[in-house]
């Protein structure tokens, strides 16, 4: 009998290359995870649904598949998912990927100008939304709250930068840690960038009610306009979004420092390449 519930998750990061991820582990035959829908949330917006409709997404399997799960970065700082999926009692492994958090906050500024149709700046967007801009680099601080409740081995954390600059390092550490035949993933061609728009509020528009039909669990109907690159449609604002300045670099990685220090003893490894260099002087800014 084919397992109706995940044995492992993917839990982060937002803005973070999960979508990118996600596509390598999918291309695995000893990995299921469904097509229907990628983030489905179930620990955060619709756990009211209940564990019945959850498991109704890995019932599709054709065969027994050695793991199947789901990505849903979300998942990662949600006060309630560790314990909650706890009491699931089936999810063994879990693998992660975190990007430089300055960066992942620039990223999500500009998803957020995207989906929102918002004019704003990038400062404003820290201010008002610090949960989006900057709850969500605290990658320490929320893993340690997954560590009160399943245990450090039980984790792959992968550091986006270090695996996109070197695939072969991301399939070896997959195979290791899931156990299974490297030479049978595939690398995607590109990675899942942000693009703003050029019509906002017809995206906009679009995007909600594309979550209103998969809040109905009408899938079907945004993934085919998605599969016909009806997404494109809306055009491409470039050069319009500014980069982030030196000194809005400088000021995040001093909200960072404390928790990439101690991210750094948790994954063993230094993470200096997140360190923020000045355009005007090549020089690192990090105290050790």
């Amino acid at each position: 009998m084919i397992n109706d519930k995940p044995n492992f998750l993917g839990i982060g990061s937002v803005r973070g290359g999960s979508t990118w991820l996600w596509t390598v582990i999918k291309s695995h035959p000893d990995f299921y995870m469904p097509s229907k829908r990628k983030e489905i949330q179930f620990f955060t917006r619709f756990y009211n649904k209940g564990e019945n409709w959850y498991q109704k997404f890995f019932l599709n399997s054709k065969k027994a598949p050695k793991y199947q799960g789901e990505f849903t970065p979300g998942y990662l700082t949600a006060k309630d998912a560790p314990k909650r999926i706890k009491n699931l009692k089936s999810v063994e492994k879990f693998v992660l990927i975190l990007r430089n958090p300055i960066e992942r906050a620039y990223s999500h500024f500009k998803w957020h100008l995207r989906v929102t149709g918002e004019n704003i700046d990038f400062e404003t967007f820290c201010t008002k939304l610090p949960k989006l801009a900057i709850e969500n680099g605290m990658y320490y601080k929320y893993l340690n709250k997954y560590l009160e409740y399943f245990e450090r081995d039980q984790f792959l954390i992968l550091i986006y930068e270090e695996v996109t600059a070197d695939p072969e390092k991301l399939l070896s550490e997959l195979s290791s840690f899931f156990g299974v035949d490297k030479s049978l993933f595939k690398l995607p061609s590109r990675k899942n960038e942000s693009v703003i728009p050029k019509y906002r509020k017809a995206f906009r528009f679009a995007h909600k009610i594309g979550q209103y039909l998969r809040k109905q669990d009408l899938d079907f109907l945004p993934n085919f306009f998605i599969r016909l690159g009806l997404k494109n449609i809306f055009g491409n604002e470039k050069n319009k979004i500014k980069k982030l300045t030196d000194s809005e670099q400088i000021k995040l990685f001093s909200i960072y420092k404390k928790d990439i220090e101690s991210l750094e003893v948790l994954v063993n490894k230094s993470l200096e390449l997140w360190t923020p260099r000045t355009k005007k002087k090549s020089v690192i800014i990090h105290e050790r």
